[in-house]
C-alpha cells in the first residue's frame, strides 16, 4: 500500500515537472523570439546607416563588369595652382564666388590666361538658392564673359552638380553655346551611403544626380577625390581613400556617365587641425559650420617636415595623418595634420587609367 502512494506522489511529481518544463520551454521560445525582435528593432533605430543595403549596392558595384573601349591617346595629367577661398577650392584666377541669395561674395577677372571662369556658391548649406538668386548670378556671369574670347571653358563647382539646377545650367549653355562647360562631381560612392552629415558642407552631395539628362549639355566632367574628411569636420580624418574613389568613379560610369569626358580631380592639399581625435569613419565625424582646418600646399608641408613628432596612418591606401609640433602658438599639444604623398597621387593617377579617364586634374 505505501509503495503504491509512493508510486502515486512520484508520478504526480513527474507530470509536474513535465509541465514546468514544456512551460519553460514554450516562455524561453517566447522571450527568444521577442528579445531578438527588440535587438533588431534597436539596432535598426540606432543605425544611422543602412549597413546591410549599402554593402550589397557596394558588392555589386565592385563585382559588376564594365566594358570599357581601350583608350588610344595619352592621358592629360593637369597640375594646376588656382585658388583658395575659405573653404572652396577653384581651378583658375578667374572667378566669382556668389554668396546663397546670388550676390556677389568676392571676384576676379583679371587673370584669364587659363581661359578658365570658375563659378561657386559659398556657405549654401541646407537650402538651393532661390529663383530670384539664380537670376542675380546668370546676370553676372553673361556681365562677365559678354566680352568675346575672353573666356573659352566655364568651370561650375559641385554645388551646382544638382537636378535643381539644370534648367540654370542648360539657359548658360544655349546663352554662350561657344563656352565649355565644365561641372565638379561630389565624391559620391554608392546610393545607400548616408550623406546627411554633409549637407552642412555641400547640398548637392546627398542628391543623385541625372547624368543622362546633363550629359547633353556637358562638355566635361571632374570626380572630386577629395573632401571625405571635409576642411569643416570637426576630427581629423582622411582627405581621400582609394578604396572610395574607386567605387565613386564606378558608381558614375555606371550611372551613365561617359568616361572619355571625364577627368580624376586628386587633392595635392595638406589640412592641418589642431589638436583633436584622428578619425577614419565620417559617419562617426561630424561636419561644423565654421572652417577647422588650415589649407597647406605641397611645399609648406615639405619645409615642416622636421616638426613630425608622430605618424598616425601612413598605408598607401589613403592620406598620411601625423602630428607635429605646433609652430604657430605656444600650445604644447601638436596640430593633426593629413596630406597627401607623391605615391598616393600616383595611386590614384593609376585608378584613374584603368577607368580609361581622359585625364587628371591634381590641385
Amino acid at each position: 500500500m505505501i509503495n503504491i502512494k509512493i508510486f502515486k506522489v512520484l508520478l504526480f511529481l513527474l507530470v509536474i515537472a513535465n509541465l514546468i518544463i514544456v512551460l519553460g520551454i514554450f516562455y524561453v521560445h517566447e522571450n527568444k523570439f521577442i528579445i531578438q525582435n527588440l535587438i533588431q528593432i534597436i539596432e535598426k533605430e540606432i543605425s544611422v546607416d543602412d549597413i546591410s543595403d549599402r554593402e550589397a549596392e557596394e558588392l555589386n558595384l565592385i563585382n559588376f563588369p564594365l566594358s570599357l573601349i581601350e583608350s588610344k591617346s595619352s592621358q592629360e595629367i593637369l597640375i594646376i595652382n588656382g585658388t583658395i577661398l575659405s573653404y572652396l577650392r577653384l581651378p583658375s584666377k578667374s572667378y566669382i564666388v556668389f554668396n546663397p541669395d546670388g550676390s556677389i561674395y568676392k571676384k576676379n577677372l583679371e587673370n584669364n590666361t587659363d581661359k578658365l571662369l570658375s563659378i561657386e556658391i559659398i556657405d549654401l548649406k541646407n537650402k538651393l538658392p532661390s529663383q530670384q538668386a539664380i537670376n542675380n548670378i546668370e546676370k553676372e556671369i553673361y556681365n562677365a564673359i559678354q566680352e568675346e574670347d575672353k573666356f573659352t571653358s566655364i568651370f561650375f563647382g559641385s554645388t551646382f552638380a544638382h537636378n535643381e539646377l539644370y534648367d540654370f545650367l542648360n539657359s548658360i549653355g544655349h546663352k554662350f553655346d561657344k563656352l565649355k562647360i565644365i561641372l565638379a562631381l561630389n565624391l559620391r560612392w554608392g546610393d545607400k551611403v548616408n550623406y546627411n552629415e554633409y549637407e552642412k558642407y555641400k547640398l548637392s552631395k546627398s542628391h543623385k544626380l541625372n547624368l543622362e539628362k546633363f550629359n547633353s549639355i556637358i562638355y566635361e566632367y571632374w570626380i572630386e577625390s577629395f573632401d571625405y574628411t571635409t576642411p569643416k569636420s570637426a576630427l581629423a580624418g582622411p582627405i581621400s581613400r582609394e578604396k572610395l574613389t574607386n567605387l565613386a568613379i564606378k558608381y558614375y560610369l555606371l550611372n551613365n556617365l561617359p568616361y572619355s569626358r571625364t577627368k580624376l580631380w586628386i587633392n595635392s592639399i595638406g589640412y592641418m587641425w589642431g589638436y583633436r581625435e584622428y578619425e577614419e569613419d565620417h559617419l562617426q565625424n561630424f561636419v561644423l559650420d565654421e572652417m577647422q582646418v588650415k589649407y597647406l600646399k605641397k611645399e609648406e608641408i615639405e619645409k615642416m617636415q622636421d616638426n613630425f613628432t608622430k605618424v598616425i596612418k601612413d598605408d598607401l591606401t589613403q592620406d598620411k595623418a601625423v602630428e607635429m609640433k605646433n609652430i604657430e602658438n605656444n600650445s604644447t599639444r601638436p596640430n593633426i595634420l593629413v596630406f597627401p604623398t607623391d605615391k598616393f597621387i600616383n595611386k590614384l593617377i593609376d585608378l584613374s587609367k584603368t577607368y580609361n579617364l581622359n585625364g587628371v586634374i591634381i590641385f
